[in-house]
């Protein structure tokens, strides 16, 4: 597509990681924001020029109800406030769609390219095959909560 000129109409940003307990790189920068945000982030500022090509781009970002569990440290991404490494990179990952939407729709105005921006962050449900689906249906009314 890139070599074609073809422009992307949409884009799912879909990797995620979970581990029991933060895990730091080298660099310091913590595994669960490294794959779950970072790397839609880089991924979709990489793909912007030819997503804007289509005009009406759509940007999807798979984040979890877990992102309410969370507050970002502003002064360190990687190391959350209040809940686990997972919920905050979720949670980085609505602030991520919210900021698409503003900060591309914004820039578009000015080129005058008539571009209208939608992304999104969605909960993506839990499926019958996954060991939180177990522990919804051992709780009972708990899977309402998602």
């Amino acid at each position: 597509m890139i070599h074609q000129g073809h422009p992307i109409d949409i884009l799912i940003n879909n990797a995620g990681i979970d581990f029991p307990r933060p895990e730091f790189g080298a660099d310091g920068i913590e595994l669960h924001v490294r794959v779950n945000h970072l790397g839609h982030f880089l991924l979709t500022n990489l793909l912007k020029p030819i997503l804007v090509a289509s005009n009406a781009p759509r940007i999807i970002v798979l984040s979890s109800l877990l992102h309410r569990l969370a507050e970002v440290n502003v002064n360190d991404l990687c190391r959350p406030l209040v809940g686990s490494p997972y919920a905050n990179s979720k949670l980085l990952n609505v602030i991520h769609a919210r900021q698409l939407v503003e900060r591309w729709s914004d820039h578009a105005h000015e080129r005058n390219s008539g571009c209208h921006v939608l992304a999104v962050s969605v909960h993506p449900g839990l499926g019958d095959d996954t060991n939180i689906s177990a522990l919804a249906v051992s709780f009972g009314e708990w899977r309402l909560l998602f």
